[in-house]
This record gives C-alpha cells, sequence and structure tokens, in this order.
C-alpha cells in the first residue's frame, strides 16, 4: 500500500467514526505532570523489560539450533578460504611452483569465496527473521499486557471532561491498547528515549523559570 492508498484509507476510517458519532463530542484536557509521567514510563519500561526477557527464552530456545547451523556453515566456509588463500601466498612465493596448481587454488578460491558470502547471506537472512519474530512476539505479548489493564494513553487525560466520566469509552480503549502494544514490543530502549526528552525538556522548564525569577 502507497502513502496515498493509505492516507485515503486513515481519511475514510476517521470519516467513518465522525459520521457514526464514536468520536468524543469533547476535546480531552491533558492531565500530564512530569513526575506522573516519568512513573508511568519507568512502569512501562519494566514491563517492556520482562517481555523482552520472556520474547529472549522462547525465541533462543526456538532459533539456536538454525543459528547454530548456519554459523558452523560460514566459520567452515571461511576457514577454507583462509587456508586456500595461504596455500596460494606460498605458491606465490615459490618459483617452482606449478602454474596449473596456482589455477587449481585460484579456481576453488573464487569457489569457496562465493559459498562463503552464500553462508553469510544465509546467516543474516535467518537472523532478521528471527529480529522480525522478536518484534511480533514482543507486540503481541505488549497487546495481551494492555489488555489486562497496562495503559499508556488512559492516565494521560482528564476524563471528568467527557460526558460519561465513569467509563472510558471503547474505541479510546482500542486505541490505547494498540498504541501501549506497539510502545511494549518496541522494547525499553524507545521508553528510555521518550523518559530522556520528558526529563530534559522538564529541567529546560525549570531553568528557564528559575531564571526569569531571579531576573524580576
Amino acid at each position: 500500500m502507497n502513502r496515498t492508498a493509505f492516507l485515503a484509507a486513515l481519511i475514510c476510517v476517521v470519516g467513518l467514526l465522525v459520521g457514526y458519532g464514536i468520536v468524543l463530542p469533547v476535546r480531552l484536557i491533558p492531565n500530564i505532570e512530569t513526575s506522573t509521567l516519568v512513573t508511568l514510563l519507568f512502569s512501562l519500561i519494566a514491563v517492556a523489560l520482562f517481555i523482552e526477557r520472556a520474547a529472549e527464552v522462547y525465541l533462543g530456545t526456538w532459533r539456536r539450533a538454525g543459528r547454530a547451523e548456519r554459523l558452523r556453515a560460514l566459520r567452515e566456509s571461511n576457514g577454507q578460504v583462509k587456508e586456500t588463500t595461504a596455500a596460494l601466498n606460498r605458491l606465490a612465493t615459490d618459483t617452482n611452483a606449478d602454474k596449473s596448481e596456482i589455477g587449481a587454488y585460484m579456481a576453488a578460491l573464487v569457489t569457496q569465496k562465493g559459498l562463503a558470502s552464500e553462508a553469510a547471506g544465509q546467516l543474516a537472512t535467518y537472523r532478521a527473521g528471527t529480529a522480525q519474530l522478536a518484534l511480533t512476539t514482543n507486540v503481541a505479548f505488549g497487546v495481551l499486557i494492555a489488555c489486562l489493564g497496562v495503559r499508556a494513553l488512559e492516565p494521560l487525560f482528564n476524563w471528568s471532561a467527557v460526558a460519561a466520566p465513569s467509563s472510558v469509552p471503547m474505541f479510546f480503549t482500542f486505541a490505547d491498547i494498540l498504541i501501549t502494544g506497539a510502545l511494549l514490543g518496541g522494547g525499553a530502549d524507545g521508553l528510555h528515549k521518550i523518559v530522556s526528552v520528558f526529563t530534559a525538556y522538564a529541567d529546560e522548564t525549570k531553568d528557564k523559570v528559575q531564571n526569569a525569577t531571579a531576573a524580576d
């Protein structure tokens, strides 16, 4: 799906939501304090670390044998290339070396380098597949945890401004689950970067206020 088709689909979805009155009739009022936000993010980081470890255990057990086999093939191919290269270097210094023997070694070296390159490609492809599986597993665990009540967006808004403050609208909860699952599935590093951004912003704002007060 190209960018234009994606944007058109997104506009259609938003239009349907508005048309059926699913969108909130009032604007949500942010209720964000730096301390609360940092606490929330650190809680999400802890959950993300548990998810990463669980996925690592499952995928490590499942994919370890395939990775070891491809790594062994790559090491063997590199070892053959190294041995053939060393033999060619010895023949290069031997004035009595048979040219046909040198040609045979050179042909073998070309073949062995091709096999080594293929083995490296297979290992890289396998590792990329493992990374994709890890991301899918992490996001699946993240969505599951979000369904159980761990949410990233809900605590950040003042729900007393909504017509029915006793309950969070279903579509918002659905979006919150998807976003929280993506955040948790992305790993603790991404969440830590968010914490760093907000703490840096808070410190900068505090310094500006203190400087303005001192100037007065």
